[in-house]
C-alpha cells in the first residue's frame, strides 16, 4: 500500500474552507507547460524512496502511486514512466523523454542506477525539492503584502485617470479656469494610457516572447545572470541557492564512488546556470593541470562576483 504524504492529520481549523490570500499566492498555478511542479516532485521522490527501503521493486513502486493519483494528467505521466520500465528501458531514460523533469533530475537518477544507489538518489531528490519549496514559500511569503499593495495601488491609479480626472476636468472647463501644470499633466498621461494601451500590451508580449525565444543562448544567459547576481539581496540568495545545487550534486556523485574530474564535468550537465558552469570549466582545466581542488575552487570564486 502506498504512503500518501499529503493525507496528514490536521486540526479541524485548518479544515475549514476560507478565502486565504496568502494561500491562494503560495499556489502553484501553471497556464502553459506540465503540471507535475516541485510540490508533487518532492512528494513523488520521497515516497519513491520510502517504497524502495521498504523492499519493493521500482515498478511495484510505481504502480501504488499510479493508484494514489488524483489529477488524470499526473496519472497519464506516471503510467508512461511504468509503460517504458515495462518495455525494457531505464528509469532515467524514461524520465528523459518527459519535460516535466530536469537534467538535474535525469543524471541524478542515471547515476543511481549505474551505481546501485536509486533509493539514495531519490531520498537526495526530495530533500532538494523541498529546500526549493521552502525557499519558494517564504520569498512569496516576504513578497506577498507588497505585491497587493502596489496591485491595489496600480488599480487606485488606474481608475482615477479613467474616472476621476475627466470629472475635474471638465470642472474647471465649465468654470472657465485654467488647469493647472501638473493636472494637465495627469490628463495627459490618461489619454495617453487609453490611445496607445493596446500598442504597449503588443510590445511587452513581444519582449516576453523574445526573452523565451532567447533564454537558451549563451549571450543572453551571460547578461540575465550578471545583472541578477547584482541586485541587492536577490543576486546573494541566487548564489547561495546554486552554490547549494552544486555541493549537493558533488555530494551525491562523490558518494556514488564518481571520480572527482567525472563528477565536475557531470555537474556542468546537471545545473543549467552560466556562471557556475563557468566556474567550473576553469575549475575542470585547473584541476587537469595538477592544481588541487580547493585551490581551483578558490581561483574561480571570482567568476561568481562578476
Amino acid at each position: 500500500m502506498a504512503f500518501n504524504l499529503e493525507n496528514t492529520h490536521t486540526p479541524a481549523h485548518n479544515q475549514l474552507k476560507k478565502w486565504d490570500v496568502d494561500r491562494m499566492l503560495k499556489k502553484e498555478i501553471t497556464l502553459f507547460g506540465n503540471s507535475f511542479k516541485n510540490k508533487k516532485k518532492e512528494a513523488f521522490y520521497t515516497e519513491l524512496n520510502v517504497l524502495l527501503k521498504a523492499g519493493l521493486t521500482l515498478k511495484d513502486s510505481l504502480q501504488l502511486i499510479i493508484h494514489e493519483q488524483k489529477k488524470s494528467s499526473d496519472k497519464m505521466l506516471m503510467q508512461d514512466l511504468l509503460d517504458q520500465i515495462v518495455a525494457g528501458r531505464n528509469f532515467s531514460d524514461a524520465i528523459k523523454k518527459q519535460k516535466a523533469f530536469s537534467q538535474y533530475e535525469f543524471h541524478s537518477i542515471q547515476i543511481g542506477e549505474r551505481t546501485g544507489t536509486l533509493d539514495h538518489v531519490f531520498s537526495e531528490l526530495g530533500s532538494f525539492y523541498q529546500r526549493k519549496n521552502q525557499q519558494r514559500r517564504t520569498i512569496i511569503g516576504a513578497l506577498s503584502y507588497p505585491v497587493i499593495v502596489l496591485s491595489t495601488a496600480l488599480v487606485a491609479i488606474v481608475f482615477m485617470l479613467k474616472f476621476v480626472v475627466p470629472m475635474f476636468e471638465n470642472i474647471f472647463k465649465q468654470n472657465n479656469t485654467e488647469l493647472p501644470w501638473l493636472t494637465k499633466m495627469i490628463i495627459a498621461a490618461a489619454d495617453a494610457l487609453e490611445k496607445y494601451f493596446l500598442i504597449a500590451l503588443l510590445l511587452i508580449v513581444e519582449i516576453i516572447i523574445f526573452f523565451k525565444m532567447s533564454k537558451n543562448k549563451i549571450w543572453y544567459q551571460k547578461i540575465m545572470s550578471s545583472f541578477c547576481l547584482k541586485v541587492p539581496f536577490v543576486g546573494e540568495f541566487i548564489r547561495k541557492v546554486r552554490i547549494a545545487q552544486f555541493t549537493q550534486a558533488i555530494n551525491l556523485l562523490t558518494s556514488a564512488k564518481v571520480p572527482l574530474l567525472n563528477g565536475i564535468q557531470l555537474t556542468k550537465k546537471m545545473i543549467d546556470y552560466y556562471p557556475l558552469q563557468v566556474g567550473l570549466e576553469s575549475i575542470e582545466k585547473d584541476i587537469l593541470l595538477g592544481k588541487s581542488f580547493y585551490e581551483s575552487l578558490a581561483s574561480s570564486i571570482k567568476k561568481w562576483r562578476y
